[in-house]
């Protein structure tokens, strides 16, 4: 084929014994070949318990590193159990990791349902926009009515409401929390 390759007789070759042994053994089946299923993970875990051990529980210092990492990264306050994972295990809990006081919490919500009540009117719009029409021209009729209905009086002193009692609950939340985090903290050190 190539112009300057050598001829096949200077190219050594396997004896024939050999060679009929090689091809024999390939073309010979598996002697214990058993045809496998798909694989159930929960049966291999139930069998084997390796799954679990695998992935060992973490320390109480990790928890408690871990809840401090989340709220740093997402740059908020922490939940309240966050809250709960730092105090229970002797973190101090600053301001900032509280996050707001009974009234910031209250006003903030208060504001956020406020909020809600402003834009709620403006959802055609944006719904005839999303579903590829000319948004002002599909939803703007929509618009005023909904305006008229929704900003009232009573509208908007329901959302005051609502907001300052989910304020007032999320509030009460994290205090609970820190209160319990900051028990089971004392009772630990007790019991050693």
């Amino acid at each position: 084929m190539y112009p300057d390759a050598e001829p096949r007789a200077d190219v050594s070759t396997l004896p024939e014994t050999e060679q009929t042994e090689t091809s024999s053994e390939s073309s010979k089946p598996a002697e214990s070949e058993e045809e496998y299923g798909p694989t159930d993970w929960d049966e291999v875990q139930e069998e084997e318990g390796w799954w679990d051990a695998a992935l060992p529980e973490a320390t109480p210092e990790e928890k408690k590193k871990e809840a401090l990492a989340n709220a740093e990264v997402a740059e908020r306050s922490l939940k309240a159990e966050e809250i709960y994972t730092v105090a229970s295990l002797g973190g101090e809990v600053t301001d900032e990791m509280f996050g707001r006081d009974l009234s910031g919490s209250i006003i903030a919500k208060a504001m956020g349902a406020v909020g809600f009540v402003l834009l709620l009117p403006f959802v055609p719009v944006v719904l005839a926009g999303a579903l590829g029409a000319n948004g002002v021209e599909l939803g703007a009729p929509a618009v005023a009515p909904l305006m008229e209905g929704l900003w009232t009086p009573p509208i908007f002193a329901g959302a005051i409401l609502f907001g300052s009692l989910i304020g007032f609950s999320d509030f009460r939340e994290r205090t609970n929390a820190l209160k319990r985090g900051k028990a089971d903290f004392i009772t630990s050190q007790e019991d050693t």
